[in-house]
């Protein structure tokens, strides 16, 4: 019963994302991906990386057979391929809930999927298409981890987690932690046990059965994570070049001596104000939006600090009191996040709303958790409780609901997110392109401008200004843009860009439309 009504929750709060459309990189990964087209070319998804002009190699083949699944079926109609994020987003937070009852009973579990399922940060992960990475990893990650607590283990069980495993692979890179995941809850049970072994929170003591599968699960996992690694590794080496991410998604390609351990406590506290206050969110925070160096000035530095001893201690504390239940959840939510906090290493966002999808599940449970725990001292606090989920699932519904409708207009979107955060490249880009399919050339030269005033230092924005010049007809001084870019900023893509848009200046001269060779 939980479990629906969180699931309600998120079908009620995403239904308007159906009237949604291709935005951002939907474009690029699926729409128009050449792979897509035909199933003769679908292999590739299997043998290559998930985006082809991404510097980061990632692969992602479940997910990608399920947009070529789709536009084989439907076309590129964009309101089935939000209805697959729809369910799925639902199962998420009926997952959720699921699992938090079975890991500490009923009240946690409901508070943990109507949270889960009402957090405007989830937004990004579900009115994106391409957000399916995160939706599918997520509930293949927690459904295997549902299947698994709470519950006596057989064949069949076996069998669904590592397929729950496989699929999680598959879908995002955060899969790869499924098994570590898996592994930190049953040594967590088996802590517990020797202190209470109590049903709600562990399974029951495993007899000789239970051992033996639980060996051939862990055998099966094992298997399944080295060949990941032995196939991907054949055909897509994880490692790649650092030096090809594009500063203007991620500037810590910038970040030098201190700055570079520093910074992801920067992005930490970012994090973390986004979770707890969800007022402006954005589609990007790139270039100087975050910058490379960390702010002194600014607050989310300290407040990465202040996370990352609060979580020390929660989980310090946990373990010293075998809490199995909040001692697990705080390290998933620890482990999920470093992957994507620029700590290890760079990745090609420096953040990203819909990177806190899977990570914040866990955090939904731990604070089911806690609430419920103050709820149960007396009928004040169960008042005070009450008062507390509610207006949050108000508060956290209203910003959901409008932040998803936005997504239905990118120019608005893109706009308003430009507005809060005026030094981002991206969002001028975005803009810029919504003013372009319009027509609208004098608004996009001025964007352009605009994003020459936020980074002068940064290629992209003078091939806007010359684009937008080209369409007005103002040939020498879009040379003129380029010819500067070319000399202060000089890089193999500009000069692609710069190849493209002389072969534009001839289109609209009426000559051949192809690019010259340098």
């Amino acid at each position: 019963m939980p479990a629906l009504v969180a699931a309600a929750l998120s079908l009620a709060l995403y239904a308007v994302t159906l009237g949604g459309t291709f935005i951002y990189d939907d474009l690029y990964i699926a729409r128009d991906d050449p792979r897509l087209a035909s199933p003769d070319r679908w292999r590739y998804f299997w043998t290559d990386q998930y985006f082809p002009e991404g510097a980061d190699k990632l692969f992602r083949p479940l997910t990608s057979m399920t947009y070529a699944l789709q536009a084989y079926t439907t076309g590129d109609r964009a309101w089935p391929f939000h209805l697959v994020n729809w369910l799925l987003a639902a199962a998420c937070a009926a997952a959720v809930t699921e699992f938090s009852r079975r890991l500490a009973g009923w009240w946690p579990g409901l508070i943990a999927g109507l949270l889960f399922a009402a957090h405007p940060i989830h937004v990004e992960a579900v009115a994106g298409i391409v957000g399916r990475a995160e939706l599918m990893c997520a509930l293949a990650t927690i459904g295997g981890l549902t299947l698994y607590v709470g519950k006596r283990l057989t064949a069949r069980r076996v069998a669904a987690i590592v397929a729950c495993c496989i699929a999680a692979l598959l879908s995002k890179e955060q899969g790869i932690f499924f098994p570590l995941l898996l592994a930190m809850l049953a040594g967590l049970q088996w802590l517990g046990r020797r202190r209470n072994p109590a049903p709600a929170a562990m399974i029951a003591t495993p007899d000789l059965s239970q051992r033996r599968l639980g060996v051939i699960l862990a055998m099966c996992l094992v298997y399944v994570i080295a060949g990941y690694f032995f196939y991907r590794e054949a055909i897509l080496p994880l490692a790649w070049d650092r030096a090809l991410i594009e500063w203007g998604l991620n500037p810590m390609v910038a970040s030098t001596g201190a700055d570079r351990w520093l910074m992801p406590l920067v992005i930490l506290g970012r994090y973390a104000a986004l979770l707890l206050w969800p007022r402006t969110l954005s589609v990007d925070y790139g270039a100087e939006v975050i910058g490379s160096s960390v702010r002194w000035s600014e607050p989310w530095f300290y407040v990465g600090v202040m996370v990352v001893i609060g979580s020390v201690v929660l989980l310090v504390r946990s373990l010293r009191r075998r809490d199995v239940p909040v001692a697990f959840c705080t390290l998933a939510a620890g482990q999920l996040y470093g992957v994507v906090s620029n700590l290890p290493s760079i990745i090609g966002t420096i953040l990203a709303e819909r990177l806190m999808f899977l990570p914040s599940a866990f955090l939904a449970v731990l604070a089911g958790i806690g609430i419920t725990r103050f709820a149960a001292g007396s009928m004040a606090r169960r008042r005070t409780a009450v008062i507390a989920v509610l207006s949050l699932l108000l508060l956290g519904s209203l910003r959901t609901y409008t932040y998803a409708l936005r997504w239905n207009d990118p120019l608005a979107l893109y706009a308003v997110a430009l507005q809060e955060h005026p030094k981002s490249v991206q969002l001028h880009r975005g803009v810029f392109a919504q003013y372009a399919s319009q027509g609208r050339w004098t608004e996009a030269r001025q964007i352009g401008e605009s994003c020459v005033a936020a980074a002068p230092n940064y290629w992209r924005s003078y091939v806007l200004v010359a684009s937008a010049d080209i369409e007005l007809g103002h040939i020498q001084r879009a040379r003129e843009l380029l010819q500067y870019a070319k000399d202060h900023h000089y890089n193999n893509e500009l000069i692609g860009a710069w190849m493209q848009l002389e072969g534009r200046i001839e289109e609209l001269n009426g000559g051949p439309a192809t690019r010259p060779t340098e």
